[in-house]
């Protein structure tokens, strides 16, 4: 039965992307195949005596408890639309409601709070009451409770006088469904105490083997010199102020499809050599051209091509940037053209913070549009910086550059004050973005632990040293990673797990630290090394993933922090699995005792993996007042668990106590993380396709 459902989830979570729609999710055929498998677990507990281990029993109770309050949900729930607006301290509902509300509902106020120094919104805060004198504030990521109703701000209008409001009221299925989770929590950490569980026995056959050694045994002088001060002045981009040398990674990454460097020179060197040596480098052959029509139409030789090249085929009308078709075909070569034009163009320098309107600030360009207000002398300021800084460059006055930027600088600072980052911030993060971009640590680590793994698993060279030596590599990796996540933490001021790229890394930090606390398991150290490497050059492949950018203002919440890390920590045990069982079916002599060490991981795998899919289930009903959504990544996160639960309960399924089997499952259910979080992310999409 649970078959049925983990493959029926499957199906629909295809077609679902194919267009089938999600209330498929809730049709009556599945809510009958939740019902038939909840149903066959308690006649199962039943038949095999489970009460009598109270634990076991609470853990698959608190399961079906979940089941029965996502039913009543289902069957209870209620859910609106309201569109309020602020009209003299009155307020008028323009949608008709299917809810009966006890009272009017009106809005008493409502404001948009920006990050400081940007007009980039941070949170909308509205105040609402009902004609009975109760009032609440709802903001993003706290919704507001009124009259037995849990109002979500969903969107605002452009003039800052209304708000959309999602009105739901579920009164029972929410209850009953933080019982389940309590219940589940707890039964989760008493069974890691029972002497009798199926992880005791791995651990304890494990700690006996593990005493011994697993026997498996070309810019202007003077466009370089300006290039490292152009790269700490502060810029507004991806909604945060950064160092420009964050837009000189990116605008280069976007250039070279992925490099942050060009023939020896730096991210900073080539928005500097476009800024003030345009004529030089309008002919480098910077711009990744991948199609091969392309290609022709630009006569370059190789996969790049020059901005002169593109430019004098969109003049001669053989590339039509007015055809959709042509748009369509060539967008991300279009794409890489237009950013040169942006930039030359001033439209990406966004550093100059002008004072607007009821004191919000916003960051703009040199040949942006400038409030009507503004005085002469900033007028002319931002007009002209540009040109006399170009001026200065073409004359090689180092003096008359620094002095220019020291005053741009002293600008920045008068408009927004402490908002704009001190020097050394911004040199912090340029350092971090140095480090970041670059490929070659991670084609070191990997390297270092496939060498390691290949060595260890063949037995070749003596066990100690080898592990000595994979422990200390594991042990140095683990500082440096340790050492970059805490400076992307204070660059970007939130916890980094809000992305692929942070989400990754996150995961290669895990599995260094994995790799030294299990030191004494030989096998595992380096695994540990090589799937950091892995998961390095996953996020750093990723491209511009590694850009600290500001965290969406839903993604701030502490709750998911803790999501991430219980689900990321649960992939990398999987992903040690996964090896583990490799290296059993090609050493078929160990299978036995590396299928105990794939049980061993298993159990907290599974555990953490649950924990972390009902604590994201908590942190949506308290950002967005609902716990599941049957989101892409949120029904394959299910499937994954419900595929790893099979092997959990060998005693039911007897092809599981096979070890060879089990390590077979154990290297081919990983396919199930990989779909979770790639496959997701690049196919299916949804709402955490940001990850």
């Amino acid at each position: 039965m649970l078959t049925a459902v983990t493959v029926s989830l499957a199906v629909i979570s295809v077609g679902s992307h194919a267009g089938w729609p999600v209330a498929i999710y809730t049709s009556w055929p599945m809510v009958t195949l939740w019902s038939l498998a909840a149903v066959a677990s308690l006649a199962l507990m039943l038949r095999r005596h489970i009460y009598k281990r109270p634990v076991v029993a609470a853990l698959h109770l608190a399961l079906i408890v979940i089941l029965a309050g996502a039913l009543l949900t289902h069957l209870t729930a209620e859910e609106e639309r309201l569109h309020l607006r602020v009209n003299g301290g009155s307020v008028t509902a323009t949608d008709d409601l299917s809810l009966r509300l006890p009272s009017a509902i009106s809005l008493d106020s409502f404001r948009v709070d920006t990050y400081p120094g940007t007009g980039t919104p941070r949170d909308f805060v509205a105040c609402i009451s009902d004609a009975a004198g109760r009032s609440s504030v709802v903001s993003m990521n706290s919704p507001g409770h009124l009259a037995g109703y849990t109002f979500i701000s969903e969107s605002y209008d452009s003039d800052g006088g209304g708000i959309t409001f999602s009105i739901s009221r579920d009164p029972w299925g929410i209850g009953v469904t933080y019982a389940g989770y309590f219940m589940l929590g707890v039964s989760m950490l008493l069974y890691f105490f029972r002497r009798d569980s199926e992880w005791r026995r791995a651990v304890r056959k494990l700690s006996a083997a593990a005493l011994m050694v697993l026997p498996l045994t070309g810019i202007a002088a003077e466009t370089s010199a300006i290039a490292g001060e152009l790269g700490l002045v502060t810029v507004y981009y991806n909604g945060r102020l950064c160092p420009m040398s964050a837009l000189a990674r990116d605008f280069t990454a976007g250039l070279t499809g992925g490099a942050s460097s060009y023939r020896g020179q730096s991210a900073d060197e080539v928005l500097a050599g476009f800024l003030f040596d345009f004529s030089r480098w309008k002919r480098e052959e910077i711009l990744r051209v991948d199609d091969s029509e392309l290609r022709r139409i630009l006569k370059c030789d190789g996969k790049h091509a020059s901005y002169e090249a593109f430019f004098n085929a969109v003049a001669s009308g053989r590339i039509n940037l007015e055809d959709e078709a042509s748009r369509r075909k060539y967008s991300k070569e279009i794409d890489r053209f237009e950013a040169v034009n942006m930039l030359v163009s001033g439209e990406l320098l966004k550093i100059f913070p002008v004072e607007e309107a009821g004191e919000a600030i916003r960051w703009l360009g040199p040949t942006d549009r400038l409030p009507v207000e503004i005085d002469n002398e900033r007028w002319l300021f931002i007009r002209k910086f540009l040109g006399l800084l170009n001026e200065q460059v073409q004359r090689g006055d180092r003096s008359m550059q620094k002095s220019l930027l020291e005053g741009l600088s002293r600008y920045q600072k008068k408009v927004t004050g402490d908002a704009t980052p001190s020097r050394d911030r911004l040199e912090m993060e340029r350092v971090y973005i140095a480090v970041a971009s670059a490929r070659w640590p991670w084609m070191a680590v990997t390297a270092t632990g496939l060498i390691l793994f290949v060595l260890t698993a063949s037995g070749f060279g003596r066990p100690r040293c080898l592990r000595l030596a994979g422990v200390s590599v594991a042990g140095i990796l683990l500082c440096g990673a340790t050492a970059m996540t805490a400076l992307r933490w204070i660059i970007s001021g939130h916890v980094p797990m809000s992305n692929g790229y942070e989400t990754m890394q996150f995961l290669a930090w895990i599995l260094l630290l994995a790799a030294v606390l299990c030191r004494r398991i030989g096998i595992l150290v380096p695994m540990g090394i090589l799937g950091a490497g892995l998961a390095m050059g996953v996020s750093v492949l990723g491209g511009a993933g590694s850009s600290v950018t500001g965290l969406m203002p839903v993604l701030d919440s502490k709750l998911l922090s803790v999501h991430v890390a219980m689900v990321m920590s649960a992939y990398a045990l999987f992903f040690l699995m996964s090896l583990t069982g490799l290296l059993g079916l090609c050493k078929k002599q160990e299978a036995a005792r590396l299928a105990t060490l794939n049980r061993a991981m298993l159990y907290p795998a599974l555990m953490l993996l649950a924990a972390g899919i009902f604590t994201g289930a908590v942190w949506a009903n308290v950002s967005w007042g609902r716990y599941w959504g049957w989101d892409p990544k949120e029904v394959w996160a299910l499937i994954t668990m419900l595929v790893y639960s099979l092997a959990a309960h060998p005693g039911l399924i007897p092809w599981f106590e096979n070890p060879r089997k089990f390590n077979f499952f154990s290297a081919i259910a990983f396919i199930c993380v990989i779909i979770t979080y790639f496959g997701v992310n690049f196919i299916l999409g949804g709402l955490h396709s940001y990850a």
